[in-house]
């Protein structure tokens, strides 16, 4: 954050850009979205105004055996 505010600052760029950071976001919703369905899902089928349900998994105790059944 720091070298972020010095980039606002002094007008240089960022080490990391929101185009890049864009990208990371759209790869990261394409897992979580392959994940919830067992599809493949490609990053460019990820849209900006997309409407995702990123609600976690339920999370359970490392002796629950129903997750098993």
């Amino acid at each position: 954050m720091a070298h972020f505010q010095e980039c606002l600052r002094t007008g240089e760029k960022p080490i990391t850009d929101g185009r890049s950071n864009l990208h990371v976001v759209q790869t990261l919703f394409a897992m979580h979205q392959s994940a919830s369905t067992g599809e493949i899902v490609k990053v460019s089928d990820i849209s900006l105004d997309g409407d995702y349900n990123l609600n976690p998994h339920p999370v359970h105790s490392a002796d629950d055996a129903t997750i098993l059944q």
